[in-house]
């Protein structure tokens, strides 16, 4: 699919343009800028994959899970965090 837009458009540099003004335009100037300090955020919260699910009380952070996860799993863990939202944090702190 990549391929036939890059024939459309012409060539390769031509289609990076074009994706790169689509982003701003729907992002803004800095958004490349944003997401690269969102991933350095990321990164120091011990992100290392996607999809990572995070809870975060205050301005303390933990994670919910790494990776993908189905319902039932999450859900189990959500409901204990809604009894006992400092769990997470005791878990981190091991």
């Amino acid at each position: 699919m990549i391929g036939d837009q890059v024939r459309a458009i012409g060539d390769k540099k031509e289609y990076l343009k074009t994706v790169r003004e689509n982003i701003e335009a729907l992002f803004g100037k800095d958004a490349q800028e944003n997401a690269a300090l969102d991933y350095q955020k990321g990164r120091k919260l011990g992100i290392t994959g996607f999809p990572t699910l995070l809870y975060q009380q205050n301005d303390q952070y933990g994670i919910v899970s790494a990776g993908y996860r189905d319902y039932d799993f999450l859900e189990k863990i959500i409901t204990r965090l809604i009894k006992n939202p400092a769990e997470i944090f005791e878990d981190v702190a091991k």
